[in-house]
């Protein structure tokens, strides 16, 4: 707030209230002062230059995943942009987290099951030793149960 206040001052620009701009320390704010950026959604700009939508619009199953899923996962996080894109495409989506903190998966992103590493395990440390062998395991037993049609 200091930064945006300074900004304000100086540049007669007001960043204080621009979603994304205090991200990463404010380092979006600093690109979009200093450098003209502008702010776009990661998930969204990684999609566009990796060929994301191609390779899904032609695969039977995506899978994702992230460190934890909680309740800014569905607001615009990896998780939640590759559901969405394979919503579009009505592909099933399997989402392996490190540890799922939120209680309620929202329906119609098309997720066919979600595993925790420290639901696999049972504790936190055994997920983080064990993280190879677990995401393996998740995604073996997933794939041959009878969920994936």
């Amino acid at each position: 707030m200091h930064f945006a206040g300074v900004v304000k001052t100086q540049l007669g620009k007001d960043i204080a209230e621009v979603p994304g701009a205090g991200a990463a320390g404010g380092l979006g704010a600093g690109c979009m002062m200093f450098l003209d950026g502008r702010l776009v959604p990661g998930i969204q700009l990684v999609m566009e230059h990796s060929g994301f939508e191609a390779a899904v619009s032609k695969c039977d199953l995506v899978i994702t995943g992230e460190g934890k899923i909680d309740e800014q996962t569905f607001r615009g996080k990896v998780v939640d942009g590759v559901c969405r894109m394979a919503s579009k495409y009505n592909k099933p989506v399997l989402v392996v987290c490190g540890r799922n903190s939120f209680k309620e998966i929202p329906s119609g992103l098309g997720i066919l099951a979600t595993r925790s590493l420290t639901g696999y395990f049972g504790s936190e440390k055994e997920a983080m030793t064990h993280a190879y062998h677990g995401l393996v395991q998740i995604t073996k037993e997933i794939l041959t149960s009878r969920q994936i049609t």
